[in-house]
């Protein structure tokens, strides 16, 4: 099964809702760092840890969210992953931002960004919108070859 860290911004809880129901629906594991309880642990530390075990890490990203600190914080560290083949990053993007120059860094300027979404003033139709690039999202990752990490540094790769 394979692992989807999601990133996101508080703000925008519902579409990680609309990612992390549509991930489980298609029987992937979503990852959201929030919800994983470990007691005296830095957040700093569980968000390596949870990034080290993903196959994927999904940056939703909006107005909001490219200003939140964690979630360029969380890109940056898979970004280190990405170079040691470990995660892939395929981030999930609000239109608006690749036609201004507010969306900044290795992501806007080194690949593809095909899952992008619609902001509109009415958060319903957003959110239908998010769903609509959400699907397609996934159904590359069933196409996609992943990794299935095991322990000691043991992988299968599956296509």
């Amino acid at each position: 099964m394979s692992k989807s860290f999601i990133s996101y911004s508080h703000e925008n809880d519902d579409k990680r809702l609309i990612l992390d129901c549509l991930l489980k629906k298609y029987k992937m594991q979503p990852i959201v760092v929030a919800r994983r309880a470990k007691p005296a642990m830095l957040l700093a530390t569980k968000v390596e840890e949870a990034l080290e075990e993903a196959d994927f890490l999904i940056p939703i990203l909006t107005e909001q969210s490219i200003y939140n600190q964690w979630v360029n914080q969380e890109i940056g560290y898979a970004n280190k992953l990405v170079k040691d083949k470990k995660i892939k990053i395929i981030p999930v993007l609000e239109e608006n931002l690749i036609l201004t120059d507010k969306l900044k860094g290795f992501i806007h300027k080194q690949m593809d960004l095909p899952f992008i979404f619609k902001k509109h003033s009415h958060r319903g139709i957003e959110n239908k919108n998010f769903k609509s690039a959400c699907d397609k999202l996934i159904q590359h990752l069933k196409k996609s070859s992943f990794t299935v990490k095991y322990n000691a540094n043991i992988a299968a790769t599956f296509t």
